[in-house]
């Protein structure tokens, strides 16, 4: 659940040529799928989500439902999230992520609480407001949370400044000592981030709509 700029450095050539010609970059989307040609598609950090999940699945399996240390837990990463300000985050995210953690928000991984810090501020700095509203949480037998929410957000460069919504989901895992230990976010990061750069964004907003 977070926004930066590191993206851009590794999607610069992409980009280019997207706001070159979009609809040449379909064309050789469609024509490399004909062709044959394999693309490599990177799934380790589903692999390692998958992973983890099993693995906190079987640590929980005597579980009914959420212990009270996990409720306070998912109660504190609410708070900390719901506020995505330097003056909110800082110091305080090693208090609400184990070390040991992995967080991935379909952009990046992180699996340290000081990385998932450094990664949060980072985001902060970029930003002139950040808030998170949460809509509805559910929890499963394992004691895994889906928590829905709406993040609201405004930065100089992105979308002339203007407020951006977008809307996601986190699935989370928390321990006995309240601290998360796994978070990994649902959202669409195309509307919430690379649709709002100037120039690529309305390149990547008429291809959406010729896929439609």
């Amino acid at each position: 659940m977070s926004i930066q700029k590191r993206p851009f450095r590794w999607l610069a050539p992409f980009l280019t040529g997207m706001a070159v010609s979009p609809m040449a970059f379909i064309l050789v989307l469609a024509g490399c799928a004909t062709s044959g040609s394999k693309l490599k598609i990177d799934d380790s950090a589903l692999n390692e989500y998958q992973q983890r999940v099993d693995a906190l699945t079987k640590e929980n399996s005597g579980l009914s439902g959420p212990t009270a240390a996990q409720r306070k837990g998912l109660e504190a990463w609410k708070e900390l999230i719901s506020d995505l300000s330097v003056e909110h985050l800082e110091g305080r995210v090693s208090q609400v992520y184990a070390e040991d953690t992995f967080l991935n928000d379909t952009l990046i991984t992180k699996r340290t609480a000081a990385d998932v810090e450094d990664y949060l501020l980072e985001t902060a700095r970029m930003l002139d407001s950040g808030t998170v509203e949460f809509k509805d949480t559910v929890w499963s037998p394992d004691g895994g949370a889906y928590v829905r929410w709406e993040m609201v957000y405004e930065g100089k460069k992105l979308a002339g400044g203007q407020p951006i919504r977008t809307i996601g989901m986190s699935h989370l895992y928390i321990d006995q000592d309240s601290r998360v230990v796994l978070q990994q976010d649902f959202w669409d990061s195309t509307r919430g981030l690379f649709e709002q750069v100037p120039v690529v964004g309305p390149q990547i907003h008429y291809i959406k709509g010729q896929l439609q």
